[in-house]
């Protein structure tokens, strides 16, 4: 049953994930054109094409990463009827009354990334979470650590954008993420230039992954 909602969780994530890139405009070099929700959909109705956008996106022309693995199991448990749920839910239906929305309603362009750690320990489950003790931590608990960590480092070495970073309980990966965005901010300042989504290929690690991209 774990490896059930191993598997479920990570083609919820990679729904996800697809979901952002497209309400943040990011064009897939698949297609010529910036995917829509609506695009998304006629994708997800077909298990062959969302499986070939799956496999895209681990490739070198997506995003070179193997951030939700997809194994043999997983192809033979994923069936349409568990992809038109899926396909249902971004499209705005309520899926125990099946009505449908006139209007989309959700815009992932304005979605806080930090929702996508909530997301991760609504899927882990109560009895996981207390057996790996994987919690989320509020936004401002994060912000007040490291404020008196990495960003003191940077303050005594404002030449400096390279530090090393441990977070020993990581769960949905909060402060790694947040570490990182100083990171960058940090390079930034440094080095006057913008880095670009192309540079964060080498990053890789399923939900975590997931934000540093985002």
């Amino acid at each position: 049953m774990q490896k059930h909602r191993d598997i479920a969780n990570s083609l919820i994530g990679r729904i996800l994930f697809i979901r952002y890139l497209i309400d943040r405009k990011v064009r897939l070099n698949k297609y010529k054109k910036i995917l829509s929700n609506e695009d998304l959909q006629s994708i997800l109705a077909s298990k062959e094409k969302t499986y070939e956008l799956f496999e895209y996106l681990k490739s070198d022309d997506g995003f070179n990463g193997d951030w939700f693995p997809i194994d043999k199991l997983e192809d033979e448990l994923v069936n349409p009827q568990h992809l038109n749920i899926l396909k249902e839910l971004i499209g705005g239906t309520e899926i125990q009354s099946g009505q449908r929305s006139l209007f989309d309603i959700y815009d992932f362009s304005i979605i806080p990334i930090e929702f996508i750690s909530n997301v991760y320990e609504s899927f882990i489950g109560e009895e996981e979470q207390r057996e790996s003790g994987a919690y989320y931590t509020p936004t401002f608990l994060v912000d007040y650590i490291l404020k008196y960590t990495v960003d003191e480092f940077f303050k005594n070495n404002p030449n400096e954008y390279n530090c090393k970073v441990l977070d020993p309980a990581c769960g949905s990966g909060i402060f790694l993420v947040e570490t990182f965005r100083r990171l960058v901010a940090q390079f930034e300042r440094v080095n006057d230039k913008k880095i670009t989504a192309n540079e964060l290929k080498q990053y890789d690690k399923g939900f975590t992954c997931f934000e540093l991209f985002l």
